[in-house]
C-alpha cells in the first residue's frame, strides 16, 4: 500500500499516465510534465506508451517494471486498461483502489464492471 496518495485530477484530454505518474511518485504534476517533455515533444498531449512513462519516471530517478501477470488487489502502480472500443487509459492503482485522473476513487472490479473495461498490464516501482 502507498503510505500516502495526492490526489491530482487531469489538466488536459489524454494527460492520464502524467497524472498517473505524479500520483504514484508523489511528484508534482508541472515536474512531471517537464520530463515528460524531454522524452515527448508533446509532452504526452496525445497520450503516451508505456515506454515513454518509464523513460519519465527513470529522469525522476525511479524505476518501473511492466508486469502482465498481478493480483489487483495486492498491487500498486500505474495500471493500463483497455475499454471496449479499443481506446486506453491510465489509472493509478493501490491494492484493489484504483485513483481517476477525473478525480473518482473506484473499487477495481467496480471499476472494471462499470466502465466495460480491462486490464492491460502494471507499471510498478521496482
Amino acid at each position: 500500500m502507498l503510505p500516502i496518495i495526492k490526489m491530482i485530477t487531469s489538466h488536459r484530454d489524454h494527460d492520464c499516465a502524467l497524472v498517473a505518474l505524479a500520483m504514484l511518485t508523489g511528484k508534482d504534476y508541472e515536474d512531471i510534465v517537464l520530463a515528460a517533455s524531454q522524452i515527448d515533444k508533446r509532452a504526452g498531449k496525445r497520450g503516451l506508451y508505456s515506454s515513454q512513462i518509464r523513460k519519465i519516471a527513470e529522469l525522476l530517478g525511479i524505476t518501473l517494471r511492466l508486469k502482465r501477470k498481478f493480483d489487483p488487489e495486492a498491487a500498486s502502480g500505474i495500471l493500463d486498461v483497455q475499454f471496449h472500443n479499443g481506446e486506453k487509459h491510465a489509472l493509478l492503482l493501490d491494492e484493489g483502489r484504483v485513483f481517476d485522473s477525473n478525480g473518482d476513487i473506484w473499487a477495481i472490479d467496480a471499476y472494471l464492471t462499470t466502465q466495460k473495461s480491462k486490464i492491460g498490464h502494471l507499471l510498478e516501482v521496482v
